[in-house]
């Protein structure tokens, strides 16, 4: 039954994406924007690796932000957490479903900013498929963690200003690690501890944000 509701929730989520793309289209017109903004910035053959993966993960976070201010208006505008309370969903499905919903859009968000950086920034192929996975460890702790201080922020009438310094607590320390696995990646060093530390944060801060979802979305 629970598999069942959760499939449900996220089938109608992409559903609704794949015919309107509100959610992700506007995400990647910025991050693409982000991308070419820092590879102009930089004077020619003064770029090195931590610029790029330090552009990569700015488009991301901003992208990512954007998004998900988005998703989460459309959910309280349509009223839809409050019907499923109403028929006894569990809030806290209701928030794992949407954040696997938003990983999965969120794809289509990545992509395109990973290869628009590692053209700009001349990335060599060998080292995309490691960047792609630090990538990825990276969207699924923002899909997870993501919706929670964008939830919290967006009841208050400050929303404007309590939004970002929500996002803020939890987004820094979590994307200072991924620009350091990335930065390892492109040069060489492999799946470093900045990866491991990164896999960590994704179990951890996603992980507590499942657990208090519930409490947070009852408010």
């Amino acid at each position: 039954m629970t598999f069942r509701v959760v499939r449900a929730m996220i089938g109608k989520d992409l559903l609704r994406e794949t015919r309107t793309g509100e959610v992700v289209l506007g995400g990647v017109g910025l991050s693409l924007t982000v991308i070419l903004i820092f590879a102009f910035a930089f004077p020619a053959g003064a770029v090195g690796y931590e610029h790029a993966a330090a552009a990569l993960w700015v488009a991301i976070l901003v992208a990512t932000q954007v998004s998900l201010s988005r998703s989460v208006e459309i959910e309280r505008s349509n009223g839809r957490l409050e019907t499923l309370r109403s028929l006894g969903i569990d809030p806290g499905l209701f928030y794992l479903a949407k954040s696997c919903s938003l990983f999965a859009s969120m794809l289509l968000l990545l992509l395109p900013t990973l290869l628009a950086c590692a053209f700009f920034f001349q990335i060599p192929a060998g080292q995309v498929p490691g960047l792609a996975g630090v990538v990825l460890l990276g969207g699924v702790g923002l899909a997870l963690a993501g919706p929670l201080p964008v939830w919290l922020g967006s009841a208050s009438k400050i929303r404007e200003v309590l939004t970002p310094m929500l996002s803020f607590v939890i987004f820094i320390p979590f994307l200072i690690t991924a620009v350091m696995a990335s930065r390892d990646i492109l040069e060489g060093n492999g799946f470093s501890s900045a990866g491991m530390t990164l896999a960590a944060f994704d179990f951890v801060v996603g992980g507590t944000a499942l657990l208090l979802a519930p409490a947070v979305l009852e408010d």
